[in-house]
């Protein structure tokens, strides 16, 4: 079968040897259970320092390359794979945690998904339109995650970063994925055009400025010219030519002053104004008179919005990954049925399919780390989804003629 995970890439000898890397072929690696023992003892090691111990023995591999040595500068050869790791720590308002992978395995362009060494996050493949860019994708990635709650460890964005020894064998693979075409783009800042004036003008005066706009605006357009004044003094703020809170106040003693129908929405709306100002400072043009007019300039202002390029693959097939409440539960009884039937029972001689995502090709395998898994993390409801593939598993087996 041809996939696009059947390439190169280098295998070093552990975490802490940067040397002597060795080729290894990277849908062999994800296969292989060479090491599954030594994952087996880390998973079921509580101490987190004897568990890093462990796992810092292990072999461990570059994804996103080949190299010479274990450093940008001596990559021979991209993957044209995008690592991805989504730790627990970081995103625990998803109380579905352990179900992230059947929502990953929604990404058309996601190529592996399984479980970390330890079992308790998820890492994953995306290939890359250009690994040139591979950071500018990492971010793309990045913002695209986050649009479904989800927070990956930014230390992925890193060519030559390790990814340890880990088996799953529950692996979600897909041979055809879709390369991800996604390139962060950062957004251009704006310089304030300065005005032209007496050098002795000074913070106070510019607050004067958003001040009298707010006195003078006619009817009609009281809420855009409240706008106005506060997109100008955030340009004025993220430059330090004025003081934040000084500016607020000022302003919201202006709007106390004039004939304001909803004094909390104009309050609302300042705040709205200063922050967009902060980020994206308008360009101003300022005429100064006694009575301190001013002309605003917006023309040649644009959105800013200049953050992502979308990449409809990932966004169209992927699902919104949903928020819910840890619930705490025993499931000493589940458990003890479980490991008392797959004790005596005949398991299944061929691979098995659990759901279009899940195959098993490793009955025993499966079931050892499963077992293992809701043992240690007993109750814990983002571990469910193993609890849930164990009674699968044991449904398929109570099953005749298989």
């Amino acid at each position: 079968m041809e996939s696009i995970l059947n390439i190169e890439i280098s295998c070093f000898a552990n975490y802490d040897i940067p040397a002597n890397p060795k080729p290894v072929n990277l849908l062999a690696w994800l296969k292989s259970d060479k090491h599954f023992e030594k994952q087996k003892a880390i998973i079921l090691t509580e101490d987190k320092a004897e568990r890093n111990k462990l796992k810092a023995e292990l072999p461990a591999i570059t994804p996103s390359g080949s190299f010479t040595y274990r450093a940008l500068k001596n990559l021979i050869r991209h993957s044209r794979f995008i690592q991805f790791d989504i730790d627990e720590k970081g995103n625990e308002h998803l109380g579905n945690y352990m179900a992230l992978k059947s929502h990953i395995c929604n990404i058309a362009n996601v190529a592996y998904c399984g479980l970390s060494v330890s079992g308790k996050g998820f890492w994953g493949l995306i290939p890359i339109a250009h690994p040139e860019k591979h950071k500018q994708h990492f971010k793309a990635l990045e913002q695209a995650f986050k649009k479904f709650n989800i927070t990956i460890d930014p230390s992925c964005k890193d060519v030559s970063r390790l990814r340890g020894y880990s088996f799953d064998p529950d692996a979600y693979f897909n041979h055809n994925a879709k390369v991800f075409t996604g390139i962060y783009k950062e957004p251009v800042k704006k310089n304030i055009l300065r005005p032209k004036f007496n050098p002795n003008y000074t913070s106070q005066n510019k607050i004067d400025v958003a001040v009298n706009m707010i006195h003078q605006a006619p009817n009609g357009e009281k809420h855009n010219t409240l706008l106005k004044a506060a997109k100008l003094m955030g340009g004025y703020i993220a430059s330090g030519e004025v003081d934040e809170d000084a500016a607020v106040i000022a302003m919201g003693n202006a709007i106390l002053n004039r004939d304001i129908d909803n004094f909390e929405a104009a309050k609302k709306t300042i705040e709205d104004g200063i922050k967009f100002g902060k980020n994206c400072p308008i360009e101003v043009s300022i005429a100064f008179h006694k009575q301190l007019h001013i002309s605003i300039n917006e023309k040649s202002q644009k959105d800013c919005k200049n953050i992502l390029t979308p990449n409809k693959d990932f966004f169209s097939e992927t699902k919104y990954i949903e928020i819910k409440e840890h619930i705490s539960e025993n499931w000493n009884p589940d458990i003890i049925e479980l490991e008392t039937f797959f004790e005596t029972a005949s398991l299944p001689i061929h691979p098995v399919n659990l759901n279009p995502f899940s195959t098993i090709t490793n009955i025993s395998l499966f079931i050892e780390s499963h077992i293992a898994t809701v043992k240690t993390n007993n109750g814990n409801r983002t571990f469910l989804p193993y609890l849930e593939r164990l009674k699968e598993l044991k449904n398929i087996t109570n099953k005749p003629n298989l």
